[in-house]
């Protein structure tokens, strides 16, 4: 009888023998989102973006700059 860790080996590596790059399609871009309704607020900060969560309201849409958000406290939603 055959472990089940070497069945999830076995499993994996005739995945992964069974795909070859001759198959591999380059990713296709998301379709764009439709502009934003309500209030929409920039932000480019940590600072900012924690700022928006906490005044967050209905109808409202968080605009993130490009760039690394390093969060230093839990980012979180309430509903009501």
């Amino acid at each position: 009888m055959i472990s089940r860790s070497r069945l999830v080996l076995c499993l994996l590596a005739a995945m992964i023998a069974g795909s070859s790059p001759a198959e591999a399609r380059p990713a296709r871009p998301a379709p764009p989102l439709p502009a934003p309704t309500g209030a929409v607020v920039n932000v480019s900060s940590e600072a900012q973006l924690l700022a928006a969560m906490r005044s967050l309201a209905s109808d409202t849409t968080i605009v993130l700059a490009p760039g690394t958000y390093v969060l230093t406290s839990t980012l979180g939603l309430r509903g009501h």
